[in-house]
Order: C-alpha cells, then structure tokens, then sequence
C-alpha cells in the first residue's frame, strides 16, 4: 500500500494528463520534463542547461522545492512531512 502510494505520488509530480486510446496510454509530462524529454531529438545538448536556466526558470525552481518534498515523503513510509499528512 505504502509503495503504490510513493508511485502514485511520484507520477503526479512527473506527469500531468493521461488518456488511453485503445491500446495505448498516452501521457503528457510536466514542465521541465518534457524539455528533457524533446531534447533527445537534437544532437547538440549544449543550449539544455541554458534553457532550462532561461526558460524554464520558475518550473526548475518550483522542481527544486518538489524534489525536497519527493525525498522528505520517500524517507517517511507513513506519508507525512512535518507532522502534515501529503495529500495523494
């Protein structure tokens, strides 16, 4: 229970719709994400970490303070960070 709970949290930080369409399950990520994610299409790396510093500022910022909540969650199985219960 407490792993499918840890997934599912960290899907809705990755992830921001999903629809299945017969077959297949077709999802759409979240800002910075899907820049990673585009950026496989280019040979040249390099302007990455620019755009991700320029463009993409507040949503690094904002993945920052996430990532400190995912671990702050991850390290507590019962679900609770500072004595507040994470909502699912």
């Amino acid at each position: 229970m407490i792993i499918s709970k840890q997934k599912r949290y960290l899907l809705n930080f990755i992830v921001s719709s999903t629809t299945f369409d017969g077959e297949k399950l077709i999802f759409n990520l979240k800002e910075p994400f899907n820049a990673l994610l585009n950026s496989n299409k280019q040979s040249n790396w390099l302007p990455l970490p620019a755009l991700l510093r320029q463009k993409y500022y507040r949503y690094v910022v904002e993945f920052s303070r996430e990532i400190e909540i995912a671990k702050s969650y991850l390290q507590n199985p019962l679900g609770q960070v500072n004595g507040e219960a994470l909502s699912s």
